[in-house]
């Protein structure tokens, strides 16, 4: 899926990687790089990160079917596990 994410990104003139090129280019343009500090987020189902994604990704999981090697099969599958996970209730 990471591949096809990327390839889908690519496809629509994007790039998964620009925090990485970013001192590059700020340089290019005459910028100094002060500081960099990686933000990375996470979280489990009901989460607002959980729920971001869940946007995201039912919204292009089809289209990123396209894309090898993901699958339009693949891509249901993930879209069923993907939903069947947020559904887990916790046990108590």
């Amino acid at each position: 899926m990471r591949a096809a994410d990327r390839a889908f990104f690519a496809s629509e003139g994007g790039d998964v990687s620009i925090g990485g090129r970013l001192p590059l280019l700020y340089r290019r343009v005459g910028l100094e790089t002060i500081d960099t500090a990686v933000t990375i987020k996470s979280g489990r189902p009901g989460t607002p990160v959980w729920r971001w994604l869940t946007t995201y990704f039912m919204g292009v999981i089809d289209r990123m079917g396209a894309f090898a090697p993901f699958s339009e099969r693949a891509a249901t599958r993930l879209r069923r596990e993907w939903l069947a996970a947020a559904d887990v209730r916790p046990r108590c």
